[in-house]
């Protein structure tokens, strides 16, 4: 019985020991996101905003953002389980994304350019910048970076919808 009471005695202070020495790590992640130049209007300050979205929610490894960014043409095609089973989804390297220097933007109605430069990170730590002029789209009345969709498709998807529309409407 001596035996038991010793050897329970030497467990619990083995896992005492085990379990003091464990630290609570706390993942501190810095924006994704810096400003290299300040907005100029609302719709530039909406932009900003969405693509910062993006990236900080890529950043973290949900993917869904991407779908969510779609056109509606591509969206009404290809479900959300199938778009993630797609390789250039499944294959994104979302882990080397550091963040991204918003500098400008260049609006043209319902389409704009983003001038933007992704800071990815190598295993090693080194930062590698690439400057990128984006194209998003105000789309439904927000800004939307397609992943996969186009804009011409989704115009004439549009476009047929409309048609088909009108003719139905007299039915």
């Amino acid at each position: 019985m001596k035996i038991y009471r010793i050897f329970i005695a030497i467990i619990l202070s083995l896992l005492f020991a085990g379990c003091s020495g464990e630290k609570k790590v706390e993942k501190k992640t810095e924006p994704s996101t810096k400003e290299v130049s300040q907005p100029k209007s609302p719709e530039d300050a909406a932009i900003r905003a969405s693509l910062s979205e993006l990236f900080d929610r890529i950043k973290e490894g949900d993917k869904t953002v991407l779908y969510e960014n779609e056109l509606d043409y591509y969206k009404d095609t290809v479900s959300l389980s199938a778009y993630m089973d797609l390789k250039k989804v499944k294959d994104y390297k979302y882990d080397t994304l550091k963040g991204i220097e918003i500098d400008s933007t260049s609006i043209m109605g319902d389409s704009a350019w983003a001038y933007v430069k992704i800071i990815y990170q190598s295993a090693e730590g080194v930062e590698h910048p690439h400057p990128y002029r984006l194209t998003v789209y105000n789309f439904n009345g927000n800004w939307v970076k397609p992943y996969q969709s186009r804009w011409a498709d989704e115009k004439y998807y549009l476009e047929q919808k409309r048609i088909y529309d009108s003719v139905t409407a007299g039915q």
